[in-house]
């Protein structure tokens, strides 16, 4: 790699690390719009999206595209989110809950008809307290 080429790859990162940033700071302007929009708009990008108010319950289960239909997750609401996850997750399920490294996706099972629905979560508060 030349001199110019080692300037360029810099220069991208750091543009990608701005981007990120631009994003990150953007991410936090959704507590000005209805989460049952935010939960539309995820359902594009994801397969299944729950609301969970402040006390852990599901307040609404949505399944989008993939493997998870809406039979899977329709029992889901009014329920503690770590009540529909199998035993041996639910103390994870409720550091994800709780907050911890928010940055990062969480594998939880889920118990459903069948056998067990593996998810990737990654937590994004929404909304003011309680909702």
């Amino acid at each position: 790699m030349d001199d110019r080429e080692i300037r360029q790859v810099a220069m991208d990162a750091r543009t990608a690390s701005t981007a990120d940033l631009a994003l990150r700071d953007s991410l936090t302007d959704l507590d000005a719009l209805p989460p049952a929009l935010l939960a539309r708009a995820a359902l594009a990008a994801a397969d299944v999206v729950l609301l969970i108010d402040s006390d852990g319950v599901i307040a609404d289960a949505q399944a989008g595209s993939g493997d998870i239909t809406a039979a899977d997750v329709a029992a889901w609401p009014g329920q503690p989110f770590v009540d529909t996850v199998t035993p041996e997750l639910r103390g994870k399920a409720a550091l994800l809950l709780a907050g911890e490294q928010p940055d990062r996706w969480r594998h939880i099972n889920h118990r459903i008809e069948g056998g067990d629905l593996p998810v990737r979560y990654r937590v994004l508060p929404i909304g003011h307290e309680g909702q």
